[in-house]
């Protein structure tokens, strides 16, 4: 039996050291390959640059037109000729109202990227903690399993075994399956958030992943700190109300008249008269003058419409923002209290019941050994022990997955 001791505690020792010393992929590491490789990210970037683009045109004016007409102006002869250049020219202010939408398109697209990438940083943060969660269970249950193992093989190097020994065997044996089958169903979650975490990160292979040290896998968050009002989305919902003023203000500059210039320049031939006096005109004697004159539109009733409906526009972005803004602060707050009572529950573990479990470990088995407790006991309090670790891994995920959305909505 003092063999059995050894055993177990040399595993205790070694077994963390031996799997925590892989050096993998960090949480840093894929949030960059996927900012690198996103489509969404991409997609974003490139509207940004499209609306760059397109504020060159802003300032477009209509094309010039040119007219040649070629008859019978004022003789028999069809000799008659005229050229008509014409140019219309919106209202200055309409061409100010256009760069200033331009310029939201632009922004309401920056503020879109950003928020798509903290978005994205968040889906990789939550995969990460949970993968780490899941890492971290199997190590344990391989823990668990190996003790089993080890008490299995004791008991099959008995020559005899009694009915007492035929059933602390069995025991061993049905619980040794249900770990198995824990650590089976950890391994398929653990390949399902790699799996997630591929197709984020959108690389050919499961990615490694570093597992974290003790010291270093909870996360911690200052709350005292308020939801930022800085944060890319809130921003991008902001700057679709300004994008809707600017837009109504576009409309609402239509209404006023375009300025359109014109210049002609034509020959009347055939016989004329002047003061009495009789001449000939040919084609060598031009005519040439100027028009200016007003678009001003009649049918006010479009016009109307549309600036209400930029109106009602304006109304959503408002409202939009609004909701937004107050759902994020209800989270905030419902986050805040989850991320205090968690960590009170994790420094109760920590203090309390998790340095209980891990004497009452030592101690049963110290018990066992001196024949103070039957092995069924025994097995009783080292299935409390894990559950105990257990669910101080599933508080260290719950306060891991809390801080990662307390970042997202004070943008840190």
């Amino acid at each position: 039996m003092k063999k059995k001791i050894i055993y177990i505690l040399l595993f205790f020792c070694l077994y963390n050291f031996i799997v925590i010393g892989q050096n993998k992929l960090t949480l840093d590491q894929c949030i960059n390959i996927a900012f690198n490789n996103n489509e969404q990210l991409k997609i974003a970037n490139i509207e940004s640059k499209y609306y760059k683009e397109s504020k060159k045109a802003c300032h477009e004016i209509p094309k010039t037109t040119f007219i040649y007409t070629q008859g019978q102006f004022n003789s028999i002869y069809n000799l008659d000729n005229n050229l008509t250049i014409s140019q219309i020219i919106p209202f200055p202010t309409l061409l100010m109202a256009q760069s200033k939408l331009a310029k939201s398109y632009i922004t309401g697209a920056e503020y879109r990227a950003n928020s798509v990438k903290v978005d994205l940083a968040l889906q990789i943060k939550e995969l990460y903690y949970n993968l780490q969660h899941s890492l971290q269970q199997i190590i344990l249950f391989q823990k668990e399993d190996s003790i089993y193992d080890l008490f299995l093989k004791f008991e099959d190097s008995r020559i005899e075994l009694s009915k007492k020994s035929i059933l602390e065997k069995s025991t061993t044996i049905s619980e040794s399956y249900l770990i198995k089958s824990l650590i089976s169903n950890a391994q398929m979650q653990i390949n399902s958030y790699k799996i997630k975490l591929k197709t984020m990160m959108r690389v050919k292979e499961l990615p490694d992943i570093y597992i974290l040290s003790d010291d270093s896998r909870m996360l911690s968050i200052d709350t005292n700190l308020f939801i930022s009002s800085s944060h890319p989305f809130l921003l991008y919902l902001k700057e679709q109300i300004n994008f809707s003023i600017q837009k109504k203000n576009v409309e609402i500059q239509k209404w006023f008249p375009d300025f359109m210039f014109s210049y002609f320049n034509q020959s009347i031939y055939g016989p004329a008269n002047i003061y009495g006096s009789d001449y000939f005109l040919t084609r060598a004697n031009r005519l040439q003058g100027f028009q200016f004159g007003l678009n001003i539109p009649l049918f006010f009733k479009p016009y109307h419409s549309k600036v209400k409906s930029a109106n009602l526009s304006l109304d959503i972005a408002a409202e939009e923002y609004q909701k937004n803004l107050k759902d994020m602060q209800g989270n905030y707050s419902v986050l805040v209290n989850k991320y205090i009572m968690t960590r009170k529950n994790i420094d109760y573990y920590s203090k309390n019941i998790l340095k209980n479990a891990k004497e009452m470990s030592f101690q049963s088995l110290e018990a066992f050994n001196k024949k103070e407790i039957n092995y069924i006991e025994y097995l009783s309090i080292i299935s409390k022990s894990f559950e105990i670790e257990r669910n101080y891994l599933a508080l260290i995920l719950e306060n891991n997955l809390t801080v990662v959305e307390l970042e997202y909505l004070m943008n840190k």
